[in-house]
């Protein structure tokens, strides 16, 4: 392939790539620039970890924790109860001018030419704190007020060289130094001091990590007590059995961020604008059915951290309205039909979803997927994983909504193939998606 035609298929998998998420997974960590994920030296978690980031858990499985763009007036994926703590998930405890490592999965979302390319964007990341001795969470206006510190930005985009893609440790999002291993889960670090003038508290912590730009926000939230000293900090540390040592740095002397800073930008900042729209799919169905078109942000690609595309990429219309001629009050002629499509694709793996429409069958139901290989790591969000172990190796997937997931318009997933599988080029036609009964 030449090498304008693979800048070609690269800027197709960055402008493709407008979904994403992540989210706190451990606040008190003991490896900077960390390799692997440990739950054993993991101190402190994030709020309600027991529930969306359980210690026993896969790091990085997707359960509902991230948030996006959430309103002002609840910055924070669930309300505050530090009741949520627990001895497997204790509460961060933290002392004036402590190095303090926070941990995430990097999702896909790390540019490293090995694995990815160099056009997934990294627009800001920062650690907010509300008031001290607060009893409930602050507007996110509030929590602006009070900047701890600014992780500064991954860098990304047309003019930085192979090698800075794949030299760590890196500022912001995508320091994750074992990311191609596993680009879904791998794990991902910040290391800060907390400043030494800190009070005596109780204390709040937003972190805010910016994607695609200035309006594509994500958050995670956690309380910390922060004591007098180190040795009320190791006090308490020991009562729990735990270590009272400081992280290990993996990387060695060269601490990042300590003051961070971005990366020194080209001379224009270029903002994303629309390309022309495709033509509409074939309808889905013989009646009540959907066509969808798709457009990119490739006219021009963002460059030098200019602004992503706003609004979506895709757009349906109706199709094929006519009344459909079947006595199933269940409607589950319409529910039958079901599709996967890409909303991210990369050199060995792809994020999919599969609409759902808002009238569920009244019997109980799940969703299987199969693909045509039999891939490497798969991971789903909106919906609970029930695969039996034996069609695992298979390619085989069974999913099933409950709860809350039942309001969800969609199933995502992550799908990640082995370098030289074939797979890596398939369509998400090749996807069978077919519903279950019970």
């Amino acid at each position: 392939m030449g090498d304008d035609k693979l800048k070609y298929v690269l800027l197709i998998s960055y402008v493709s790539a407008v979904m994403c998420h992540s989210w706190l997974t451990c606040t008190d960590y003991l490896e900077e620039n960390g390799e692997y994920w440990n739950k054993n030296i993991c101190r402190a978690w994030p709020r309600h970890a027991h529930r969306f980031a359980h210690r026993d858990g896969q790091h990085g499985s997707d359960t509902g924790f991230d948030v996006n763009n959430p309103p002002s007036h609840a910055p924070c994926r669930t309300s505050r109860d530090d009741s949520s703590y627990d001895s497997l998930h204790p509460m961060a405890v933290y002392f004036p001018g402590q190095r303090i490592v926070i941990t995430h999965p990097t999702k896909n979302h790390v540019v490293d030419v090995r694995c990815t390319n160099k056009y997934i964007p990294d627009n800001g990341n920062f650690i907010y704190v509300g008031p001290r001795n607060g009893n409930d969470d602050p507007s996110l206006s509030v929590f602006k007020q009070n900047l701890v510190v600014d992780l500064g930005v991954s860098p990304f985009g047309h003019h930085i060289s192979n090698q800075m893609t794949m030299t760590y440790p890196k500022p912001g999002f995508q320091n994750a130094p074992k990311f191609c291993e596993n680009p879904d889960k791998a794990l991902g670090t910040y290391a800060f001091n907390l400043p030494s003038d800190f009070q005596p508290g109780r204390y709040t912590f937003l972190w805010a990590w910016y994607f695609n730009g200035k309006n594509d926000l994500y958050t995670g939230c956690w309380e910390a007590d922060v004591v007098a000293s180190r040795a009320d900090r190791d006090h308490i540390l020991r009562q729990r059995k735990q270590s009272t040592s400081d992280p290990v740095n993996i990387a060695g002397d060269n601490r990042v961020p300590v003051a961070p800073t971005q990366p020194v930008p080209p001379t224009e900042q270029i903002n994303g604008g629309w390309g022309s729209w495709s033509s509409y799919t074939h309808c889905s169905k013989p009646c009540g059915g959907q066509q969808t078109r798709t457009r990119n942000c490739d006219n021009p690609v963002p460059q030098n951290g200019g602004r992503f595309c706003k609004g979506n990429n895709q757009n349906q219309r109706a199709c094929n309205t006519h009344s459909c001629t079947s006595g199933n009050n269940d409607n589950n002629d319409r529910f039958d039909d079901l599709k996967a499509t890409y909303t991210a694709k990369w050199n060995s793996g792809f994020n999919g979803r599969i609409l759902i429409p808002a009238k569920k069958p009244s019997r109980p139901w799940v969703i299987v997927l199969e693909f045509p290989c039999v891939p490497d790591s798969f991971n789903t969000w909106h919906a609970n994983d029930v695969t039996p172990q034996s069609d695992r190796s298979k390619g085989k997937f069974t999913l099933k909504q409950s709860g809350w997931q039942l309001e969800k318009p969609d199933i995502g997933f992550s799908v990640n193939y082995p370098w030289n599988n074939r797979c890596k080029n398939k369509s998400a036609n090749d996807i069978k998606v077919s519903v279950v009964y019970s």
